[in-house]
């Protein structure tokens, strides 16, 4: 449904009302302007009209008028192209009407009179008066004050009004013209110097409004770019004064970074006369860029084409989209972490049984004592392999944070040695290694491969910071920490691991975020921005502090802080004698393994040692040979497997019997962690690949627990 034309939204009220009142005082006649609902938009007349003044106050009145507006709305939208229409009202007022229209929509009209073609007869006044129920004599006093005009002089001014009202769309194109016609050169300089101020005050309202726009505008010169006039909020964005700025040229105040940007704009100015939001680079007074979207079009002045330019300044908005991007980035970064943690879960947990295979076969060729001196060497490399694919794989899931972390004694000097291993045989040739290791230092408690991963980390960050070479130095000392410490970590002893490399070095501003997530100076593709923001986790996970100390140009130094176990509170490994891991009594243990080579090479193992062993592939063949076989005395439960799965396994091995010993084992913790399993039931818990010596040793002190 189309929108409805108002009348009040096509001309300005007060300038209808001068028109109207230049009409009154040449025809003498009153002038009113109504809407097309019939109300009195303006009037210009005697201020004792008996039309406005009386009858359209009065309720009655006003709803003659009212209905008379309706019936002469209808009339004159069925009689077009009728211009004027010559009424009298109930009043007997001769009026002339002019419809004012837009295409062939009605939106008001004119209308000029309400006089009287005779004077009416005062019992006509009394009795019309009475009808409105108006004071019968104010009535008549009013209507012996309205104007007689024939309605010949009525119809001659509404012809007049008429040609007034078509022409004021077209006034300002013909204003001159008009006057020149009508006024002798008196009148003509007299509307000259009217002119001429009104153009003073519109230059006076332009520049008002140029210089107090909230965005920043300029004006200059097409031909050499040379400022001719600024407003405030450039100046301020800017940080130049109008001095500095009016007079010099584009090319001189540098405000555009870019040269060849410049002279595009001029060019497409000059080619296309105009340019609509381009995005640009401002580099203000102070030397810092800020983002501009630039609008231009060419203007003339006294003949002189102009440049008028708008720089909407959108550095926020830029510095959102940035920061917007750099968060879809750590979003991609972030789902590419978790689908690789994903991915090495699932490898781990098969890689974990294959290593475990290995492990367990090298061990029974150890412990075989026909076994020449030859084979057991080589059954020691392959341990030693092994154990180094173990600690990969550790490695592996502690990046991806899918393993669960155990703490234990850890012995920094000898970790450290083993990490100066791997780094002789990973960095550049180039890069000396140096380390000054503070003898006899005490343990501290934490997880060797987190650990491990830190001090690589470290390293390799060392390693990027010196392409052309250099050295990097390890060092431990121990130290005594006070309460007011400027670390702000506890009082006490602490083991202390400095990496000093002479590298390029930091600023400030990268040293202050250098353990930020995602935050790296390394070139796109060649860094995650994880790996401190990880160290840093890490060592807070083991209620330590990490530090990074550098200054641009110089070497950079990280330490770490660990807190140090008293001798009183270290637990040191206990060796056990092989005999001990035979069974005393023939025990029957149920062995519950989805992996087949696996589940063979244990058995084996189990019934070397004396054991009775009965093997289970899944969990649902695993409870029907236990509700079989009530004798069984322990069961060793994968708990990762197809079917019902080793948590559901557990729960009903523990339904069925409270006092049956369980061994839980698993290559990948994933959802269910070690605690969870031994809050389920399980009376201890083996991460694979596991040593057999390990496993004979939890089987026999369960066992012997028993007994």
């Amino acid at each position: 449904m189309a929108k409805k034309i108002k009348l009040l939204e096509l001309i300005d009220q007060q300038q209808l009302q001068d028109m109207q009142q230049y009409v009154f005082e040449i025809t003498g006649l009153p002038i009113g302007c109504l809407d097309n609902e019939g109300n009195l938009v303006s009037f210009a007349g005697s201020p004792e009209s008996l039309c406005v003044n009386l009858i359209r106050k009065s309720p009655i009145g006003l709803e003659h008028c009212q209905e008379f507006a309706t019936s002469l709305k209808e009339k004159m939208r069925n009689d077009i192209p009728s211009d004027t229409m010559i009424t009298a009202c109930h009043a007997g007022l001769l009026e002339g009407h002019i419809p004012i229209r837009i295409g062939e929509d009605l939106v008001g009209y004119l209308v000029i009179g309400q006089t009287f073609e005779k004077m009416p007869q005062k019992a006509d006044a009394y009795r019309h008066a009475k009808e409105l129920d108006i004071d019968p004599e104010i009535y008549w006093q009013m209507v012996q004050k309205t104007k007689v005009a024939s309605r010949e002089q009525v119809v001659k001014a509404a012809q007049f009004l008429h040609f007034i009202a078509r022409e004021i769309i077209s006034l300002v194109s013909t204003n001159l013209q008009l006057r020149n016609e009508i006024a002798n050169r008196k009148k003509v300089e007299k509307e000259r110097k009217k002119l001429t101020a009104a153009i003073q005050e519109s230059e006076k309202k332009f520049h008002k409004a140029f210089n107090n726009c909230p965005i920043p505008l300029c004006i200059t010169t097409l031909s050499d770019g040379i400022y001719v006039d600024v407003n405030q909020i450039f100046l301020r964005i800017t940080g130049y004064t109008s001095e500095e700025v009016l007079g010099k040229s584009v090319f001189e105040l540098n405000l555009l970074n870019d040269e060849s940007s410049r002279n595009n704009i001029l060019e497409t100015l000059k080619s296309e006369g105009s340019i609509q939001n381009l995005k640009i680079e401002v580099k203000v007074k102070d030397g810092s860029i800020r983002h501009g979207s630039l609008s231009a079009i060419i203007i003339e002045i006294n003949g002189v084409p102009h440049n008028f330019c708008l720089v909407r300044d959108i550095t926020e908005q830029i510095l959102v989209e940035n920061k917007n991007k750099e968060l879809e980035a750590q979003l991609f970064q972030s789902q590419k972490m978790e689908a690789i943690g994903t991915l090495a879960g699932g490898i781990a947990h098969e890689f974990n049984n294959i290593l475990t295979v290995i492990f367990g076969y090298c061990e029974m060729g150890l412990y075989n004592r026909d076994a020449g001196a030859e084979h057991i060497k080589n059954y020691k490399h392959i341990l030693q392999a092994s154990e180094r694919a173990r600690k990969l794989v550790q490695h592996l899931l502690t990046f991806s944070r899918r393993t669960e972390v155990t703490l234990e004694e850890v012995s920094i000097n000898r970790l450290l040695s083993e990490v100066f291993e791997i780094l002789n045989r990973t960095l550049h040739k180039n890069i000396l290694l140096s380390r000054e290791l503070t003898p006899d230092l005490p343990p501290v408690k934490g997880n060797k491969n987190r650990l491990e991963s830190v001090f690589i980390n470290i390293a390799n960050n060392a390693r990027d910071a010196m392409p052309d070479g250099g050295t990097l130095t390890i060092k431990t000392e121990m130290l005594d920490l006070c309460d007011d410490n400027h670390l702000q970590l506890s009082p006490g002893k602490y083991v202390c691991i400095k990496f000093i490399d002479t590298g390029h070095g930091m600023n400030k501003a990268t040293v202050k975020r250098i353990f930020d997530p995602f935050f790296t100076t390394k070139d796109v593709g060649k860094g995650t921005g994880l790996g401190l923001s990880m160290a840093y986790g890490i060592i807070k996970e083991h209620k330590g502090h990490i530090r990074c100390v550098s200054e641009e140009g110089k070497q950079t130094q990280f330490d770490i802080f660990l807190p140090a176990l008293s001798l009183n509170n270290c637990l040191y490994s206990k060796s056990y004698n092989e005999k001990i891991y035979y069974s005393l009594n023939s025990e029957t243990i149920l062995l519950i393994e989805d992996e087949k080579s696996l589940r063979s090479l244990t058995r084996k193992a189990l019934i070397q040692y004396n054991y009775n062993v009965v093997v289970a592939k899944n969990g649902e063949e695993a409870l029907e040979i236990f509700k079989a076989h009530p004798d069984i005395d322990l069961v060793i439960l994968d708990i990762i497997m197809p079917g019902i799965g080793g948590i559901e396994c557990l729960k009903a091995l523990r339904q069925i019997s409270s006092d049956l010993k369980i061994i839980a084992t698993s290559g990948y913790s994933g959802k269910e962690s070690s605690q969870n399993v031994l809050k389920l039931g399980a009376d201890q818990f083996l991460p694979k690949p596991y040593r057999f010596e390990t496993l004979l040793y939890s089987i026999t002190t369960l066992l012997h627990n028993k007994k």
